[in-house]
């Protein structure tokens, strides 16, 4: 059992802790420097280990793109015809489109971007600590300016990260080619951009 995830983001670079045996809140980035010694992440490292080579959703590993259009904030999201139109585009290449969602208005619009894609997925709400192997084992990930976005890149898959209505400066993941940032605060990337990247991840 992984326990309680955090993520805390310090600007640049991305940090984790994983806690068995309590919540954590709030944790400043110098206390993990200071705390997290290279025994206990080894430990924790394979407990993660354990669960990513598992998939929650009985998925193949590298058949699907995971596709995060949700968000807290509704003006970071991407047009829901984009998601359509590039779906559709990429249909050929015989990969599941899966469209997370967190609550019900969430489902309601995964639920509609599914019925204009062919292959498309609505899943079962999932865990944090299941989104870990969902992440891993997809083929792409493609989502707004979000957490499990940003996971993604942190666990070097190939992402294309959109940002809508945030600056993208403040969390775009810089550390690989895999990753793909497009768009900036009030420059909504577009259909064609999205595209482009995508088939460039493919072909890797």
């Amino acid at each position: 059992r992984i326990g309680e995830i955090c993520i805390i983001v310090c600007r640049r670079p991305f940090f984790f802790v994983f806690e068995n045996d309590h919540e954590v809140s709030r944790v400043h980035g110098h206390w993990i420097r200071r705390n997290f010694t290279a025994s206990r992440f080894s430990h924790h490292f394979n407990d993660l280990w354990k669960v990513i080579q598992q998939n929650p959703l009985g998925l193949v590993a590298g058949s699907y793109v995971m596709c995060f259009h949700a968000t807290a904030r509704a003006a970071k999201q991407w047009m829901p015809e984009r998601w359509i139109a590039i779906a559709n585009q990429l249909s050929a290449k015989w990969l599941i489109f899966v469209f997370p969602w967190g609550n019900e208005v969430e489902k309601r619009a995964s639920e509609y971007l599914a019925s204009k894609v062919p292959n498309a997925l609505v899943p079962r709400g999932f865990t944090v600590a299941e989104s870990f192997p969902l992440i891993a084992q997809a083929k792409l990930t493609i989502g707004v300016d979000t957490g499990f976005t940003h996971l993604s890149a942190i666990l070097g898959k190939p992402t294309i990260e959109l940002y809508v209505d945030s600056p993208r400066w403040k969390t775009e993941g810089y550390w690989s080619e895999r990753i793909v940032n497009l768009g900036d605060m009030k420059q909504a990337p577009s259909q064609v951009e999205v595209i482009a990247a995508l088939n460039r991840l493919l072909e890797h």
